[in-house]
């Protein structure tokens, strides 16, 4: 091995022409490694020279300067991008070195321009993209201060050099390209042996490619490979599998699915990954399970019934690796697909059980539960309920988003609604005679929700028709308060206990809900339109709740009344008790 070291400027110089092998991790330098070295680079050295840290190597052919790179990626495509600004603002002639990602031409035909019609199209174009912002915002708010930036920097870098590591240079060792994996895998093992901060997925990749013999060979994994990842960061496929938030190697999860049908011995989803990479395991054979993991999450994700089927189970601690264990353990007797979904019904219902202590057939003791005592359970079967209302719609492309239910859970959460209201506040933090002629008027326009004719619900109309909304007195106003209570009370007909059950319970987000005051029902109702008008996203059950959907045709929208929680409470039931039918979702 040839150690030596090369200036930026002789790079430059020699038309070298580095290849980036597919068995590397992709570009992934942001703002604090970028703005080290820029920083570094402007005020570390002077009059001296600087020294980048090892770009390690492996010459091919014996006369043009064509190198696979294996290890120094990173920092050499940065340096790349930074004399591309330099080009652009005129200050290096535009021939520099040449880069190239071996089985990725998109990534090399972008390292070209600079330029792409979308660069979320790939995870390195983005990252690279990305790296551009930043070195060009760096030069920008440099230029301030020192208007010639571009120039002085370049002069910088005539004096900054790489140590220079080439494997098979110096010996007259040059390899075909049959031999190559022997020399890098070698490198790779050193490289990587605690000293290199990789994820195991990417050492996992690494430990693949080297397996494989011929440029071609590589080119095909390194496009499926690819293909997998591109798939796996659609948002509205990886929101049915998992809860997760992974920036990229998203594949791992495949990875860590092997391993536990495999039985890797692990205590963490990073130990198995580890378990496998210190295995004695056939990558490629590896690779073949996990392609077919990978097919098969595509075909569950197209069908409706398992998309929500698995998509709901992920919220009862039961993921996709269980889930595919579970398909593993069961084959054997497994004769189509509707088993298999039976088999999911089951496990959705001992999850419930397991988690919640009730059983699903006990559906009148859940519909009896406090939220004040188990809203976790509560929150659960109405997540479960409406998970249902999107799967029975006709229209195979409506589906429950798991990624909008995802998104909000990572943002504000989720909350429990109530129907009908816990409180009455209309208007109580205004005081304006604006607002006191509001809450007369809602007073007076909700007396016909009122049924009863006892002499208490007699004598409260006769105080709210006595009320003058032009003229509000103050002895008015202190009653007020009294009269929206007591309203409350009697257009409900609802028990303390019945106020915190899920038949006056609706599943909505946490800042939704903080915008929804505690009004009547016919002022939430025009909440609620306008918020799904203004995009939130409001669940289809919760919808149809505040839509009467499950009352009766004659129903009043103002309020919400016994008949209507009666009539919500028959649709949970029938919907869930259909759910664990036999056969499809529904019959």
């Amino acid at each position: 091995m040839s150690e030596n070291k090369k200036s930026i400027f002789e790079l430059m110089e020699g038309k070298y022409h580095f290849i980036i092998p597919a068995y590397q991790r992709g570009y992934r330098w942001g703002r604090k490694e970028i703005n080290y070295l820029l920083d570094d680079l402007w005020t570390a050295h002077k009059n001296k020279p600087y020294y980048l840290q090892p770009l390690e190597v492996v010459k091919l052919g014996n006369t043009d300067e064509r190198y696979r790179v294996v290890d120094g990626q990173q920092r050499l495509t940065t340096v790349y991008l930074i004399l591309q600004k330099l080009h652009a603002e005129g200050t290096v002639f535009a021939h520099t070195f040449y880069l190239e990602y071996d089985t990725k031409s998109e990534v090399t035909k972008y390292m070209e321009t600079l330029t792409a019609r979308n660069v979320s199209e790939s995870p390195d174009i983005y990252y690279i993209s990305q790296a551009v912002k930043i070195i060009n915002n760096w030069f920008s708010e440099k230029k301030k201060a020192t208007p010639h930036i571009a120039t002085e920097f370049f002069e910088l870098l005539k004096k900054t050099y790489f140590f220079w590591y080439c494997l098979n240079d110096g010996g007259g060792q040059i390899l075909s390209e049959d031999e190559l994996p022997r020399l890098e895998q070698e490198a790779f093992n050193r490289l990587n042996a605690g000293k290199i901060p990789l994820a195991p997925v990417e050492l996992i990749k690494g430990k693949l490619f080297l397996s494989l013999k011929g440029k071609e060979a590589r080119e095909i994994v390194g496009l499926e490979w690819d293909q997998i990842e591109h798939g796996l960061h659609n948002e509205y496929l990886w929101s049915f599998i998992s809860q997760d938030d992974f920036p990229d190697n998203r594949i791992r999860l495949l990875f860590e699915t092997y391993g536990i049908l495999h039985s890797i011995p692990n205590s963490s989803a990073t130990d198995i990954l580890y378990g496998l990479l210190e295995g004695n395991y056939d990558f490629l054979e590896v690779w073949k399970e996990v392609k077919a993991y990978s097919r098969q999450i595509e075909e569950w994700y197209l069908d409706k019934n398992f998309y929500h089927l698995i998509g709901f189970l992920m919220y009862m601690k039961f993921d996709i690796k269980k889930v595919f264990k579970l398909f593993n353990d069961k084959k054997d007797v497994l004769k189509n697909k509707e088993d298999f979904k039976a088999e999911l019904k089951k496990q959705i219902k001992k999850q419930i059980k397991k988690q919640f202590k009730v059983s699903i057939e006990q559906f009148e003791e859940i519909l009896k539960t406090d939220y004040r005592t188990d809203s976790e359970l509560l929150s659960h079967i109405l997540l479960l309920f409406n998970v249902i209302c999107a799967d029975r719609e006709q229209n195979s492309f409506l589906r429950f988003p798991f990624k909008f239910y995802n998104d909000t859970q990572r943002g504000s959460g989720w909350s429990l609604e109530h129907i009908h209201a816990q409180h009455q506040a209309a208007g109580r933090n205004n005081n304006t005679s604006e607002s006191w002629s509001q809450r007369v008027k809602l007073l007076k326009g909700q007396l016909s929700a009122v049924n009863s004719s006892d002499e208490r619900a007699t004598e409260l109309k006769k105080k709210i028709k006595a009320l003058d909304a032009d003229r509000v007195t103050q002895e008015q106003k202190e009653a007020i308060e009294e009269y929206e209570n007591e309203l409350f009370q009697q257009i409900s007909k609802m028990t303390e206990t019945e106020m915190h059950q899920i038949t006056n319970l609706a599943l909505l987000s946490r800042s939704d809900n903080s915008s929804i005051s505690n009004g009547f029902f016919d002022a939430k109702l025009k909440q609620i339109k306008k918020l799904d008008k203004a995009g939130s996203f409001i669940p289809p059950g919760t919808k149809n709740v505040f839509l009467k959907y499950y009352s009766a045709e004659d129903t009043s929208h103002q309020t919400w009344t016994k008949e209507d929680r009666e009539a919500y409470g028959n649709a949970l039931k029938e919907a869930i008790m259909s759910f664990f039918c036999g056969g499809k979702m529904y019959e």
